[in-house]
């Protein structure tokens, strides 16, 4: 308590919030026990009156200093599979906060949640700028036979390419970002 009976009370918070939003903000709250005196308070997005025992009220408002601190989310990602010696027929459809849904040939359907490490890494490989530069070749024919066909969509980006290391100029961010939504979705791990 100080001289003129107030009390001053500091303190940092910070908040987690859905996909990786992360809020933190400084505290300070004066109170007065002076009978008609009011003092102001800090907070994010609360409001308090006081006035019990004689207090005088506390106004608490938004600090002028917080700080917000976004994570980049992905965007809506889609992998369709197609071909092979089975002739496989799976999409993959990917939202930006991690869930997913699969679909094969059978028309069976399964979900699933991607855990944080993997979202970074898929959210890593999606703004990697060569998809678009990818997704504007024109590829020859395959040289390959049974061989899987994809066609990859990260929002507006679209890359199709058929995996044959065989066939020049491989799509290596598209394939690489492909063969990670499968192993995190529909293919066990190894």
């Amino acid at each position: 308590m100080s001289a003129h009976g107030q009390i001053k009370v500091s303190s940092l918070t910070s908040f987690t919030l859905g996909a990786g939003l992360a809020l933190a903000a400084s505290v300070t709250a004066t109170a007065s026990c002076a009978s008609g005196t009011s003092s102001t308070s800090s907070a994010s997005g609360a409001a308090a009156q006081g006035g019990a025992n004689g207090h005088s009220g506390a106004t608490v408002s938004s600090p002028a200093a917080s700080t917000t601190t976004a994570t980049t989310s992905a965007p809506t990602i889609t992998v369709q599979r197609t071909g092979g010696f089975a002739g496989a027929k799976d999409t993959v459809d990917l939202a930006p906060h991690g869930s997913w849904t699969a679909t094969d040939k059978s028309g069976a359907r399964r979900t699933g949640e991607l855990t944080p490490d993997q979202a970074t890494r898929i959210t890593t490989l999606a703004a990697d700028p060569r998809l678009t530069t990818e997704a504007a070749r024109t590829r020859p024919p395959t040289r390959c036979r049974d061989a899987y066909s994809y066609v990859l969509t990260v929002g507006a980006v679209r890359v199709a390419f058929v995996d044959c290391p065989a066939d020049p100029d491989q799509p290596a961010a598209s394939l690489t970002l492909t063969k990670q939504v499968l192993r995190f979705t529909i293919q066990p791990a190894r």
